[in-house]
């Protein structure tokens, strides 16, 4: 039998130390990553609402058309008036739209708030909480909407 040569057996102490940098950076990347997924997962989404209700007041300026919203708690949609009725947007833009899982829309109502083609329409404050982290307030004024962090 040959005996290994005792220079070459087990791990130096710097192979050791990258071995557990190395361990040590990625678990703090799981640990941060997990935290701050559904901040950021509403910020994204209360930034998305907050463009489709500027798009949606656009759309009302250009073509005369009137469009409302109707929000629920996991989605909303923008509705149209057509042939005297409320009908859903069929636009891609403005389509209905659902919520991500985990995320909670609130302050809006089951009654239409009609968008103005003058941007006389009814103000929205609405917002969309997550199951965890930081919730989004979405303001709109008729013409712009703004989404602000902690509302």
């Amino acid at each position: 039998m040959i005996a290994p040569d005792p220079r070459e057996s087990g791990l130096t102490l710097v192979e050791m130390l990258v071995v557990l940098a190395i361990v040590g950076v990625m678990a703090g990347t799981v640990v941060l990553s997990a935290g701050a997924g559904s901040g950021r997962g509403a910020e994204v989404e209360a930034r998305r609402l907050a463009a489709r209700l500027e798009l949606a007041a656009d759309e009302t300026m250009v073509t005369g058309r009137p469009v409302a919203f109707v929000g629920g708690r996991s989605g909303y949609r923008f509705l149209v008036r057509q042939a005297g009725r409320w009908r859903d947007e069929t636009a891609p833009a403005l389509e209905p739209y659902t919520l991500p899982s985990g995320l909670t829309l609130e302050g809006a109502g089951a009654a239409p708030v009609v968008i103005g083609a003058d941007g006389g329409g009814s103000p929205l404050d609405l917002r969309l909480v997550p199951a965890r982290g930081t919730g989004w307030a979405i303001a709109f004024d008729g013409v712009a909407a703004s989404a602000k962090a902690g509302g």
